[in-house]
């Protein structure tokens, strides 16, 4: 039962609790002896306003009574008052009889004895068992801790001051209830509604940093203006209170004795008075100053994340494992046409089959992220919002629960459209001859090995390969220039495109040189040769000239003959019969048709007789000579350094070109003597120009064969070391299909060169595989554009944005770009334009010797440039 007095101990408050557990009225109650002990216990002072506990009795009515007193510190008290009524057997008992040295114990006291298996003398207090002769006449308390039981033992003195009654009462819930509140790990508070702080528990103690409860009181003396933070919190938290009785999960910061600020959450109950209105306010508090801390960083963190999210250039998205979107970002939406996120959600509602442009990728991608598996770097062709198609690049995972369960799908997506079309132009170009468009000599060879593969298989029982040259078409070319040449092609290419395509490929696979394979069918190969050449031979009016051109072809039949030939074995005879048949057409007058036969094997002879020459000459010093091409600065005409080729002049044959013992020296394996040739005699004129302080860079161009073999590098320390150059000046040129032919030992070759300080340039790029992974993997410092790639530059605008996008390419890769065969000023301006690094070609010097080189291009303070075409 709850009572509260003023300071004059006029009772403000009671509740009903006083007529249930009496069975009095609060009046008749005030006339009992327990009630004037209790106005006794109020009327005690207290030296400082704390909780005390009072044992009470009143031997005439055996009433029993426990008082938690709290002094409120403004002179106010408030009771709890536990009343008890022991009844025989009920509680365990013991009467002491001081006179005659006699003890009884009640039965209730011996059955929970017996139940405890002890005497009862153990649960009695050492004062009863060793002194209670020596028990002051007055009401005290003491407790027996025994096993796990805890008693509270009340002793009163009878009034004849002989006998006294002892009652032990287990420790019931206002004990427990008492303990929670004192080692509770939250704080737990009651103040007076002003803000005086009547009760602190240790915990709340501990928080604010106090020792006790006195001390808190004494420094603070307003919990508003001391505790708070913000005083009007403390307003804002009785209004709470007073309105509703109750507040809950109320946060505010306060400060701690250090003055140290923390953040709190408050949970709290009115204590009305009889009024109504709110006297006291008892109330829980716990820390939340870390949780608040984690809630900051969690919404910086978040709005981070979320600035990353709305303003990230890739698109960001998460869908559902059903395939719609449940979120994303700006810049995917725009990258799909929409104009905001949310149209973008509401509009795919199926995206295997509104998205995808092949539907069942979406769900090859979901297995395999079922499977543990992310998508990573994933190439994909989409449509966007109006139909039209884009390629993307995007990076997948499945996000699970705690219990592995699939939630959704999150990933980014960049557009890779104008990559991907930069690509395959590129690849388009790898195998596809830039000025006709036929495919050029690696995709006839795919399709040869195709072919070879079907008759291998049963497929096909043969098929005819032929060998097609232009007659006279050199002729043409150098008196009507290379315009009207390529327009001559470009007529050509046309006519054998328009014959029936259902039996034959053809491709362009050099200068006038076109190639086609043939398969078998009702019409006889002869009558397929003289349509070809009748077609070609038709009169072209080009410039207001009408020009007549024949064509030479010669065709080899191929049948599996030999089982045991490989497919490349077979290509390369294939190869070398259908151009000897081609050179029997020639010596046979031209604009016919020839075909192989074993009489031709003796122009085999002739190249055996050549080869011989050649390994002659690698033994002589007279009949290899170098000459050097300058490399110019497109935008300064700056002299970069020159290209060194070599030459071969026969002593009988004259000057052999070098299209002609290059491919020898390849097919009898001789080109890397011929490499070491040119490496050995390029050092020594590069330590005579460097001996005169004219050091210029000198690029030259190894075959696959010598990058296939892992002494090249030793071999060109060696050549540094004796002739004592600086590596800087020393470049190396090979071809995509050389770094390919042995691509792992190429790449390892390749990077040990670089880190002597050698660069390396990638020729005749465009004509081999062209491949953005190549790029990527080669350490190459330059890529030389081939000169396919300008011979229609000045006129065609897809040719341009072909270069264009080379450009472009090979600067984001961080890589110098040389462009080949300059040969007009047209040309030369375009290249220009796009600032392309580095130029060669007629336009801008011949191939010279050394002598040549320097008288033109040496002068009195070192090596001149260019005038530039105006």
């Amino acid at each position: 039962m709850l009572i509260v007095t003023d300071s004059t101990r006029r009772v403000l408050y009671w509740d009903e609790a006083i007529s249930r557990m009496t069975g009095l009225t609060p009046a008749q109650f005030e006339s009992t002896a327990l009630y004037r002990q209790l106005a006794q216990v109020i009327e005690q002072p207290a030296s400082t306003p704390v909780l005390q506990t009072v044992p009470l009795a009143d031997s005439d009515s055996q009433l029993l009574a426990t008082v938690d007193r709290l002094y409120m510190g403004d002179g106010a008290i408030l009771l709890l008052i536990t009343l008890n009524q022991p009844r025989p057997g009920q509680l365990p008992c013991i009467s002491l009889d001081l006179k005659h040295e006699q003890s009884q114990p009640n039965q209730a006291l011996l059955q929970l004895a017996e139940t405890m298996h002890c005497d009862y003398q153990q649960l009695l207090p050492d004062v009863i068992q060793q002194h209670w002769k020596d028990i002051p006449l007055a009401i005290f308390s003491t407790e027996v801790h025994y096993q796990n039981l805890l008693l509270r033992w009340l002793i009163m003195p009878r009034t004849d001051g002989q006998t006294l009654y002892c009652l032990g009462m287990p420790v019931d819930e206002q004990e427990l209830y008492q303990q929670i509140l004192e080692y509770s790990v939250d704080g737990i508070y009651q103040t007076h509604r002003s803000g005086k702080i009547l009760f602190a528990n240790q915990a709340l103690l501990q928080l604010f940093g106090y020792d006790n409860l006195e001390g808190m009181q004494r420094a603070i003396q307003d919990v508003s203006s001391d505790l708070y933070v913000n005083p009007e919190h403390r307003h804002q938290f009785v209004s709470l209170l007073d309105k509703h009785g109750i507040a809950e999960a109320f946060e505010c910061q306060m400060r701690t004795a250090t003055g140290k600020i923390i953040w709190l959450r408050q949970n709290a109950r009115a204590v009305r008075g009889i009024n109504g209105k709110t006297v006291f306010i008892i109330g829980t508090v716990a820390d939340i100053t870390q949780q608040k801390r984690a809630e900051q960083a969690l919404r910086y963190a978040e709005e981070q994340y979320r600035g990353l999210y709305e303003n990230a250039v890739a698109g960001l998205f998460r869908s559902s494992i059903k395939g719609y979107f449940l979120s994303v970002n700006p810049a995917l939406a725009t990258m799909f046409g929409f104009n905001s996120p949310a149209a973008c959600i509401r509009y795919y509602t199926d995206l295997s089959h509104q998205l995808y442009v092949k539907p069942q990728q979406r769900k090859q991608l979901l297995r395999q992220m079922l499977s543990n598996k992310d998508v990573i770097r994933n190439e994909m062709e989409v449509y966007r919002r109006d139909g039209s198609t884009m390629w993307i690049l995007q990076n997948l995972r499945l996000v699970r629960d705690a219990s592995d369960k699939a939630l959704y799908i999150e990933g980014s997506i960049i557009d890779i459209t104008q990559s991907k079309q930069a690509q395959q132009r590129i690849n388009h170009l790898a195998h596809h001859d830039s000025l006709t468009q036929l495919p050029n000599r690696i995709a006839l060879t795919q399709q040869i090995n195709r072919c070879l593969d079907e008759v291998s298989k049963g497929l096909c029982s043969g098929f005819y390969l032929l060998m097609l040259d232009l007659d006279n078409f050199k002729d043409i070319n150098d008196t009507q220039g290379h315009g009207l040449g390529d327009q001559l092609l470009q007529i050509v290419a046309d006519r054998i495109r328009s014959l029936p395509a259902q039996y034959f490929d053809v491709a362009r696979i050099g200068g006038d040189e076109f190639a086609l394979l043939v398969r078998q069918n009702d019409q006889t190969i002869e009558t397929f040769c003289q349509q070809l050449l009748d077609v070609i031979a038709q009169p072209v009016q080009l410039s207001n000239q009408h020009f007549r051109i024949g064509a030479s072809i010669g065709v080899v039949h191929y049948q599996p003959t030999d089982p045991l030939q490989t497919a490349d074995q077979a290509l390369q005879r294939l190869l070398r019969q259908a151009d000897l048949a081609l050179y029997q057409s020639k010596d046979n007058g031209r604009n016919c048709y020839s075909f192989y036969s074993l009489d031709l094997d003796a122009r085999l002879q002739e190249t055996r007789r050549l080869e011989r020459d050649l390994y002659d000459a690698l033994r002589s010093e007279e009949q290899f000579f170098l000459v050097f091409q300058p490399l110019i600065d497109c935008a300064n005409g700056r002299l970069l350094g020159a290209e060194v080729l070599l030459r071969w002049q026969h002593p009988d044959r004259g000057l052999i070109s070098p299209a002609q013992f290059i491919p020898l020296a390849e097919n009898c394996g001789l080109s890397s003597e011929l490499d070491d040739w040119v490496l050995r005699h390029a050092c020594q004129q590069l330590r005579r120009w460097q001996d005169r302080d004219r050091p210029l860079p000198l690029s030259i161009n190894l075959s696959a064969q010598q990058f296939s073999q892992l002494d090249l590098l030793s071999r060109i320390q060696g050549l540094i070391d004796e002739f004592a150059i600086a590596p800087a000046y020393l470049g190396l040129e090979l071809t995509e299909t050389a770094a390919l032919t042995n691509h792992q030992t190429a790449v390892t070759v390749l990077k040990q060169l670089r880190e002597l300080g050698i660069s390396i340039a990638l020729d005749d790029f465009g004509t081999g595989y062209s491949s953005l992974g190549y790029l990527q993997d080669l350490p190459v410092t330059k890529v030389k554009l081939d000169r396919a790639f300008i011979a229609g530059i000045v006129s065609d605008p897809r040719q341009r944005a072909i270069v264009s996008a080379v450009v472009s390419l090979v600067r984001s890769l961080g890589l110098i770009l040389n462009v080949e065969g300059v040969e007009t000023v047209e040309q030369f301006k375009v290249l220009q334009a796009f600032h392309v690094d580095e130029l060669q070609g007629f336009l801008l010097g011949r191939p010279v010797i050394a002598a040549e080189l320097e008288r033109l291009w040496l002068g009195a303070e070192g090596w001149q440039a260019l005038t530039l075409p105006a």
